[in-house]
């Protein structure tokens, strides 16, 4: 089935009771930030992409779509519109006509709006890529000799984007949007490192993840104020900062340019920045999409996190030139200028690294051959209202946690199996763990956000060994 007949078969329209009015809701297709922020998705998707990048490439753009039509087939989204997600021209055409549009080449976009109330563009963002290793032991089938193997988690970050098409204007705003952060773990025997055509699958299978989480999640962000045409209520994570406590020589943070409380008061979006290496901000980015993707889950509208990956003054807004990738009756074109503005964000989030440690017990099983070496991290977060200037005018800040104990329940763990014989794992080691320590417990605050505390014990285990997974 080729990718047009694809659209055409999952992309039925399903009527749903008139909530949002005669919206109507296009889908533009796939996208991502640029090759240096996600270069996984940006060689998947290159006009020169070749074997495994162009396979991968293929699949995910028919996922996408995928993605869409089983959305539709669960309902749509009637918060948006009472319509289903439209993603090819033949479908919009039927809707304009009945609509009363008469049909021109070239001229669909233009029916739709002046026959319906508001159209509105959808996106499939990607705007995060990276891998954090862990090591784990298993038993090998042959010689039942006890082996170390690597676990890789490829992570991913995916916003599906609400765009006003203003015609009057050459980019387009983000009105509200979900994110998702997608995970795929590929496990192999420690000296075996993973090929390409692996690798790019892993990422894939990431990014199906996010897609279909960030579509899903558009569903809890609440009513679209179509009407004003304006985001205020939505959320966005503008910085990261680590506390004293925090292991910030490990991961390269200079505690220094910690951001101060009146630095807060001053601008909730320019958050100084402690990093003193790539790999500190690349993990800072990570909880920052994590983080908004808790925020999602939590109900909430969120606008993308600006990160790293955007250079200069975020104040005034950002404006990003995307490709779009999808079967040729894609909607919106081949590209989309959009608008990223904190002003459309009532709320500013910083994700704050509070605290961590590490405690080393024998392993229950192989006690004299193995130490588990338990992670577990603190999170946080200071949270200040901006008035209409988006981020100078800054009012109702608030810190969670305060500075007391909370909920053991509620913080992060992992934990890591050192092989006695081998000595102590490397710095890179410890600091990968500390990352997915401290990510376990940014994507339980969603949870906590809605007053749904975790019930899961604080009781780390390390992983169970690649016995479970057939390592070969």
């Amino acid at each position: 089935m080729n990718k047009l007949s694809c659209a055409l078969y999952l992309g039925a329209i399903f009527c749903l009771p008139s909530v949002a009015g005669e919206n109507i809701l296009l889908f533009g297709g796939l996208s991502y930030i640029d090759d240096e922020t996600t270069p996984v998705m940006a060689a998947m998707l290159a006009d020169d992409a070749r074997g495994p990048l162009l396979e991968e490439g293929d699949a995910i753009i028919d996922f996408s779509f995928d993605a869409v039509g089983q959305v539709n087939g669960s309902g749509g989204l009637p918060n948006i519109s009472n319509r289903g997600i439209v993603h090819n021209e033949d479908q919009a055409w039927t809707i304009a006509t009945d609509l009363g549009a008469t049909r021109a080449a070239g001229q669909l976009i233009p029916a739709l709006q002046l026959y319906s109330e508001h159209v509105f563009g959808l996106l499939a963002l990607a705007n995060y890529e990276d891998v954090v290793v862990q090591t784990l032991t298993y038993s090998d089938p042959r010689t039942g000799e006890r082996k170390a193997a690597k676990k890789r988690t490829y992570i991913v970050g995916v916003s599906a984007l609400i765009l006003d098409l203003d015609p009057e204007t050459s980019y387009r705003r983000i009105l509200m949007s979900s994110s998702d952060l997608g995970r795929f773990e590929l496990d192999l025997p420690e000296h075996v490192d993973p090929t390409e055509a692996q690798k790019v699958a892993a990422y894939r299978m990431a990014y199906q993840n996010a897609i279909s989480g960030a579509l899903y999640k558009l569903r809890k962000a609440g009513d679209l104020d179509a009407d004003r045409m304006e985001g205020r209520l939505n959320n966005m994570v503008t910085g990261f900062s680590m506390k004293e406590a925090a292991p910030a020589e490990l991961m390269n943070y200079d505690l220094a340019r910690m951001p101060t409380g009146s630095q807060y008061r001053q601008n909730m979006c320019t958050i100084p920045d402690g990093c003193t290496s790539a790999i500190c901000r690349k993990r800072a980015a990570m909880l920052m999409h994590a983080f908004t993707s808790s925020l999602s889950e939590a109900g909430l509208p969120v606008l993308p996190p600006i990160t790293a990956e955007y250079a200069g003054d975020i104040t005034a807004g950002i404006e990003l030139n995307l490709s779009l990738f999808g079967d040729a009756s894609r909607l919106l074109g081949d590209s989309q200028s959009i608008r990223i503005d904190p002003a459309d964000a009532a709320t500013k989030w910083v994700v704050t690294w509070r605290g961590s440690r590490a405690e080393d017990r024998p392993n229950e099983r192989y006690p004299d051959l193995f130490t588990n070496r338990t992670f577990t991290t603190m999170i946080g977060y200071v949270k200040g209202k901006t008035g209409f200037d988006g981020c100078t005018d800054v009012y109702d800040l608030q810190r969670d946690p305060p500075d007391a104990d909370v909920d053991a329940n509620s913080l992060g763990c992992a934990v890591e199996t050192i092989i006695n014989s081998q000595g102590e794992p490397g710095r890179g080691a410890e600091r990968d763990f500390y990352t997915l320590s401290a990510l376990d417990h940014v994507l339980k605050i969603g949870g906590q956000l809605t007053n749904e505390r975790s019930s899961r014990n604080i009781e780390c285990k390390p992983f169970a060994g690649a016995d479970q997974y057939a390592l070969r």
